[in-house]
């Protein structure tokens, strides 16, 4: 037999910690890319746990409803919206306000309904223009009674109100059907 390089007692015994110290150092790896990775876990719960109860602070719950902007006709309509909406204590961000508008706006006598939300104190604030009767429009001919007219605005709504309310101009048509 030939004696190499290869066979030789103090290749072999390098060989051997070569490789020992190559499967030192994977496992070192090994164990590094577990503790980064824990460590990452950790941070992630941490940051999510954080968030979670910043946002259900109580400096996110509304506290106040402020509405601008009432008038004689839509007071009672608003307000009673107001109370059946619980809007107290609902939390700022998870409010949806474009739903909102678009419920106010269903009742004819609101012509726009702003929204908007303030943080600390959580507070929102309904600013509302209403329609205001302009014009009276009598509907039978030489009969100029209340009863017999509707109202409209001065973008010609008919306005869902009392006959008794007096806008501020009267038109004296007659319609009669044809």
């Amino acid at each position: 037999m030939k004696n190499t390089v290869l066979d030789s007692p103090l290749n072999q015994v390098d060989y051997q910690s070569s490789s020992k110290n190559k499967q030192h150092k994977r496992s070192q790896t090994r164990r590094r890319q577990k503790l980064i990775g824990f460590v990452q876990f950790c941070l992630a719960m941490g940051i999510g746990f954080g968030l979670f109860h910043f946002f259900q602070h109580p400096l996110w719950y509304i506290t106040d409803v402020q509405v601008q902007g009432l008038n004689q006709y839509n007071r009672r309509f608003i307000l009673n919206y107001l109370s059946h909406e619980e809007l107290i204590d609902h939390h700022l961000l998870l409010l949806n306000p474009q739903e909102i508008q678009k419920e106010l706006l269903n009742y004819p006598m609101l012509k726009s309904v702003q929204l908007n939300r303030y943080l600390w104190p959580a507070r929102l604030v309904l600013q509302v223009r209403g329609r205001q009767p302009v014009f009276r429009i009598y509907l039978e001919n030489n009969t100029y009674t209340e009863t017999n007219s509707i109202l409209i605005d001065e973008e010609g709504m008919v306005l869902p109100i009392s006959p008794a309310i007096h806008p501020q101009s009267k038109l004296l048509l007659s319609l009669e059907p044809s």
